[in-house]
């Protein structure tokens, strides 16, 4: 009896925390397109308001005729039609790839793969130019004719989304590159909180956070590594690429290395014990009566645990290179 209970507050909870997730992610998309609505209408009302201002001020541009603001809409809404389409299928098409991989990765893994290749410029550059598109076909519904800088800007959006096809496509072709997201997503991170820990202006129990967020990003790279060494079949091309990010790794960080105080948090603290013959009289008296090597204990910071990190993958990348066996 007293399972069952257990077991149903156990699914109402699993319930109740994964609306929660769910409504989290609504939410944060919610959010992202009110941000991006704000900023394409306030670009939509600078336009008409330099188009009204040139227009009255300056005889070059004359007023347009009722068809070509019948062109120019009929235009910007072939263009949103376009590129709704192509943002529809490009996003239906992660999640084909992403369902087809998601059980080999690790979630957090996949979590970066998805927003390096959703949060990209190009797909960027597409989603706003749809938003664009979209919102200056509307504008007659609230008395607002689009006119021609308006027209001009929706043209130049679509043709740089055109542009973007082509590199968007390779990224899809790609999404499971783990060396494009090595270099894309994880090496910048770590080059940024040593940047963090370097920097003089901030304290040195702050470095402890670039510290921590350094060893997580690191933890991920050797489950890559692991990942790029199980596969056996491109270890022969993938294998050197993550040598040399190891490498360019070491080499930032020895430049950035001497500008990071010594006593710094962004050293970890490694604990060990005082050799009983140099600990002093007080240390080894209180150790002996309470029988406790607590008084033993120091705690001194690992100045060399990066470069131990990256020397001791390099040498497990070496026993695994087929070339060298």
């Amino acid at each position: 009896m007293g399972f069952v209970f257990e077991r149903n507050a156990y699914k109402r909870s699993a319930s109740v925390a994964k609306a929660k997730e769910n409504s989290r992610i609504l939410g944060s998309f919610a959010w992202i397109g009110v941000k991006s609505l704000f900023w394409v209408v306030l670009v939509l009302a600078a336009l008409n308001f330099v188009e009204g201002y040139v227009g009255s001020n300056l005889s070059w541009l004359p007023p347009l005729s009722a068809d070509d603001k019948e062109f120019n809409i009929e235009q910007l809404r072939l263009y949103a039609q376009l590129l709704t389409a192509i943002f529809s299928i490009y996003f239906a098409t992660i999640g084909i790839i992403l369902s087809s991989g998601y059980t080999r990765l690790r979630r957090d893994i996949i979590q970066m793969l998805t927003n390096e290749q959703v949060g990209s410029v190009y797909s960027r550059v597409l989603v706003l130019a749809a938003i664009f598109c979209l919102v200056a076909t509307a504008l007659p519904l609230f008395k607002f004719e689009p006119g021609l800088f308006v027209y001009t800007v929706g043209t130049i959006l679509t043709l740089l989304s055109a542009l973007a096809l082509f590199p968007l496509g390779q990224r899809l072709f790609n999404f499971f590159n783990l060396n494009l997201l090595v270099r894309s997503e994880i090496l910048p991170s770590i080059a940024r909180h040593i940047e963090g820990a370097a920097n003089p202006r901030n304290s040195i129990s702050l470095a402890n956070h670039h510290s921590r967020a350094a060893r997580q990003a690191l933890e991920q790279l050797s489950y890559i590594d692991d990942r790029i060494k199980a596969d056996k079949d491109g270890l022969e091309d993938n294998l050197p690429a993550l040598s040399d990010d190891y490498t360019a790794l070491l080499l930032h960080y020895l430049q950035q290395k001497h500008t990071i105080n010594q006593e710094s948090y962004w050293f970890p603290r490694r604990t060990t014990y005082k050799q009983w013959f140099l600990a002093g009289d007080s240390a080894t008296s209180f150790a002996l009566q309470t029988s406790n090597q607590h008084f033993l204990v120091e705690e001194k910071p690992d100045h060399q645990w990066l470069e131990n990190e990256i020397v001791s993958k390099c040498q497990q990348q070496l026993k695994s290179d087929p070339l060298i066996k």
